[in-house]
């Protein structure tokens, strides 16, 4: 591959990356800037951050029955690893949300 091709495959694929970044970003505001501080004005930090994580796997549902992020010859396949997401979702948000929400930031 000669270098000019090479620069050309290296630039589109850092513009891929970064339109998959800002989608994420928008997810990442999306379910931690906006609906979590309202989830937990109502519910209270424990249901507030449970209840966002539950939806957080639920909204991942339609990727993972397609065989996203398990595979699809586990047993019980897409339906237990539809289980397995939304426990992941809700064990790391539960995790991540309780520092934020008593430190103020994740990185102190």
């Amino acid at each position: 591959m000669n270098p000019l091709s090479f620069s050309v495959v290296c630039v589109l694929i850092a513009a891929g990356c970064i339109l998959i970044q800002l989608l994420e970003l928008g997810e990442e505001i999306g379910w931690r800037e906006y609906l979590l501080p309202k989830q937990v004005a109502v519910y209270g930090m424990r249901k507030g951050v449970l209840l966002n994580g539950f939806y957080w796997g639920i909204a991942h549902l339609p990727l993972i029955f397609l065989g996203f992020n398990y595979s699809l010859e586990n047993i019980g396949a897409p339906w237990s690893n539809m289980l397995m997401m939304i426990i992941v979702c809700m064990t790391l948000f539960w995790y991540t949300q309780k520092i934020l929400l008593s430190k103020k930031t994740i990185i102190s």
